[in-house]
């Protein structure tokens, strides 16, 4: 991944994070962890560009039925 597409990655899942704080409605607890989780390796995956090497591969990402929730979250709360 590069800078673009990890920044890009973290505002996707601020944003569902944010949203199911509201009302603490749609990801469990142990879900948002998960979130936070892949956040924190893409912020380091950014350290490593940082560090000049270009582009990085986060070592954590979220599940797959995890991930479809997300996007359907994010698709219901983006205009």
């Amino acid at each position: 991944m590069n800078k673009a597409q990890i920044l890009e990655r973290i505002d996707l899942l601020l944003d569902v994070y944010r949203w199911s704080l509201r009302g603490n409605r749609g990801l469990s607890v142990g879900q948002r962890i998960c979130l936070t989780m892949e956040r924190a390796k893409l912020m380091a995956a950014l350290d490593e560009i940082a560090e000049g090497s270009g582009t990085a591969i986060p070592v954590y990402t979220i599940p797959a039925h995890l991930e479809e929730k997300v996007q359907h979250i994010y698709k219901t709360i983006t205009p």
